[in-house]
């Protein structure tokens, strides 16, 4: 009877995962394919760095891809804050292309430290690590993926905070 319920509400969930192509789930779709607890939340235990995973991971920021949600901005309006780049300030325009000064010099060290751990990362593509790195999915790199997603998100938050 359990697995049954249980396979009736993954179907019933996955359903609704993909019912809204837009909107708040738009980067979560990306990285959830099943239901159930993710590994990093019980194996990241600075609690601090765990909930800017998560954060990102459900678009619970304020970084301008949600914030004009909110306003009704449209999406190709919802521009980064922090460079002059012109593009999306979405998830992975934060985490893998934001060209701020200070974000350049994190990622620069945050990609060496993955690099030193798995080779393969210098070929991977802004898009391609921005859906892997928040995967979650492989323990070897979660906390450094950890580490740095709470230092962008809090970047970002006290750069609009004095700016």
């Amino acid at each position: 009877m359990k697995s049954k319920l249980f396979g009736i509400f993954d179907i019933y969930w996955k359903e609704e995962m993909m019912k809204s192509s837009g909107g708040k789930l738009r980067f979560y779709r990306k990285l959830k394919f099943s239901v159930g607890l993710e590994k990093y939340l019980t194996g990241i235990a600075n609690t601090k760095h765990r909930h800017a995973v998560t954060r990102l991971r459900i678009s619970a920021h304020h970084l301008p891809v949600e914030q004009g949600r909110y306003a009704n901005i449209p999406y190709d309006s919802r521009i980064c804050t922090l460079c002059k780049s012109g593009e999306i300030g979405d998830e992975v325009h934060y985490i893998t292309a934001c060209n701020d000064i200070f974000l350049s010099s994190i990622r620069k060290s945050f990609r060496d430290e993955l690099i030193s751990i798995n080779r393969s990362f210098i070929s991977f593509s802004n898009q391609d690590l921005s859906l892997y790195m928040m995967s979650m999915c492989d323990d070897s790199i979660s906390k450094c993926v950890a580490k740095f997603c709470f230092n962008v998100l809090e970047y970002h938050k006290n750069c609009n905070m004095t700016g």
